[in-house]
């Protein structure tokens, strides 16, 4: 299939968000749903049975195996507790352009605000790759072409998040992007967390 959304739903919390969040997304779009879980949701259209990934509390290897898991050539990753309002067509129409990957970039971006949310040791290891405060992704909501460079950029994200221990993936993102990057477009704040995409930003944590 050639477009779809990709949802990684583990535990009662992020069952319940990814539900509400592809009934959202259905009012808006008619893409294929593809959920990776323990269990069937009941609402996807293609189920990817991973009990093996349950030892992970955030659901992070799901997420940065979905080139390897989604049956989608290219994806719209959403996190579960996102809220969809509108379609969702403008990203895959840059991928269509030739661009690898679109996400949003982060509201936290300077002083205490930057990486606010990751251990103090992570917070600094991100910190110690760039020698300054970069432009930090959000990573809940993402456009992803299946190609060479994605593949390559996604299998270092996870191993960077894997060595370091993060307990989040987003300063393992930035790493990641900075040794093997991608074509990268950037879309604004509407798209994760404000009019577009709403996001409910920690209601799908067990």
């Amino acid at each position: 299939m050639k477009r779809g959304v990709y949802y990684v739903a583990y535990g009662d919390n992020a069952r319940r968000e990814a539900q509400q969040s592809i009934l959202s997304l259905r009012r808006a779009t008619d893409l294929p749903v593809a959920v990776v879980s323990d269990k069937p949701l009941g609402v996807e259209d293609v189920f990817v049975e991973r009990e093996d990934e349950r030892w992970d509390p955030g659901a992070r290897e799901a997420k940065l195996k979905m080139l390897y898991y989604s049956p989608f050539e290219q994806t719209l990753y959403l996190d579960a507790d996102t809220r969809p309002r509108v379609n969702v067509m403008s990203g895959f129409e840059a991928l269509d352009d030739g661009w690898d990957m679109v996400l949003c970039p982060s509201k936290n971006q300077e002083g205490k605000d930057w990486l606010w949310h990751l251990d103090p040791d992570a917070r600094m290891q991100v910190w110690g790759w760039y020698g300054f405060e970069a432009v930090v992704f959000q990573a809940g909501v993402m456009w992803v072409a299946n190609n060479d460079r994605t593949t390559i950029l996604f299998d270092a994200w996870r191993m960077i998040w894997r060595s370091y221990k993060m307990k989040m993936d987003q300063g393992a993102l930035m790493m990641a992007m900075t040794v093997d990057p991608v074509k990268l477009w950037l879309f604004g704040h509407p798209w994760n967390g404000g009019a577009l995409i709403a996001h409910h930003f920690g209601q799908a944590r067990r």
